[in-house]
């Protein structure tokens, strides 16, 4: 099958160039990758060609990661090469095409299967694709698997969490032996943090140090200020491969709160146990979730709760919904 992904200029997600799958492989994509690995592993799975568009609308993801920062769209469109024109794009060369959210009048008649995703479950888009994919499109990708499972009649929105490659992902990143310690999501020692959205790296590392006494166990992390969303020119080529390396060197990963559907199971390629809570309502209702169900076991959810700075608030807001928003533990293993 023949796949074909397209973004937009001042979508920060996926490779800053149009390029073909027979041009690069899957480890040089990160020279051209400056951000989260997001959607690397769909590319190197499916072997897709990647097609940047000018841009053609402005989403609430690209106010929120780009317009409202100054200079950011000056950083993309001075470091993104090979522009191509929607109307440059052979379609029908393509079984499947794929866009990042909906950018494009998809062509009716066309043999082609035309699908999109949405770059954040808070946007309205998002929201509306759930009844009825727009701009012609066949299917919405939903990454939050709050669509349907099944396949019914197109067009209609389907539950689509990302897509994993883990043998190009053990490929690219082997670790030969990894460290007893735990990798944490920024988002979790964000949730532990006085600081908003934990931009303030002095208090995520706060929160990891304490971290660290409850579990007796090393702590690393990456704050989300690190990257592109940091502003820096040039972008930091290779950082996402850079983050898998070192994410790969530990022997747990936790993670707490909504998002393991999307965003947070991307993150976690190689971790061989993963600590995570499905919450539906807020990151911190993992704390009391864990607490009730798995406290005698999973010494490390034990630590978060005596860690984490809202326990008493989550305890208060959250104890009814503790059974049904509780993810429970996972291991992957090699």
């Amino acid at each position: 099958m023949k796949v074909a992904i397209v973004k937009q200029l001042l979508d920060t997600v996926g490779p800053w160039t149009s390029l073909r799958w027979e041009e690069s492989g899957a480890e040089s994509l990160f020279r051209f990758w400056p951000c989260r690995g997001l959607h690397w592993e769909m590319t190197t799975l499916l072997e897709a060609d990647w097609y940047i568009v000018p841009q053609q609308i402005n989403t609430e993801f690209t106010y929120d990661s780009v317009l409202k920062h100054a200079g950011q769209a000056e950083i993309l469109r001075k470091h993104t090469r090979r522009v191509t024109s929607p109307e440059e794009i052979p379609f029908d060369s393509y079984e499947l095409v794929i866009t990042l959210d909906p950018i494009l009048k998809f062509p009716a008649g066309r043999d082609t299967l035309f699908a999109y995703f949405v770059d954040e479950h808070w946007d309205w888009r998002y929201r509306k694709s759930l009844r009825r994919p727009l701009a012609n499109a066949d299917l919405f990708l939903a990454h939050m698997l709050d669509a349907p499972f099944g396949l019914g009649r197109l067009p209609q929105a389907i539950a689509f969490p990302y897509v994993r490659d883990m043998r190009t992902m053990r490929e690219v990143f082997p670790v030969k032996e990894r460290s007893d310690a735990v990798w944490a999501d920024w988002r979790t020692l964000a949730a532990f943090s006085p600081a908003k959205n934990g931009q303030d790296h002095p208090a995520p590392q706060h929160a990891a140090r304490r971290l660290e006494g409850a579990l007796g166990l090393p702590v690393a992390f990456r704050s989300f200020s690190m990257g592109l969303y940091h502003g820096e020119d040039p972008p930091r080529w290779g950082d996402a491969a850079e983050y898998l390396r070192e994410l790969g060197k530990q022997k747990y990963y936790l993670c707490l709160g909504r998002g393991a559907a999307g965003a947070k199971a991307s993150r976690t390629p190689r971790a061989s146990v993963a600590c995570a809570s499905a919450s539906r309502t807020r990151p911190i209702t993992g704390c009391c979730a864990i607490r009730k169900r798995f406290a005698a076991t999973c010494r490390i959810c034990r630590a978060v709760c005596a860690v984490c700075a809202l326990r008493k608030t989550c305890k208060k807001k959250f104890a009814r919904g503790r059974k049904r928003n509780c993810g429970g533990i996972s291991s992957r293993s090699r």
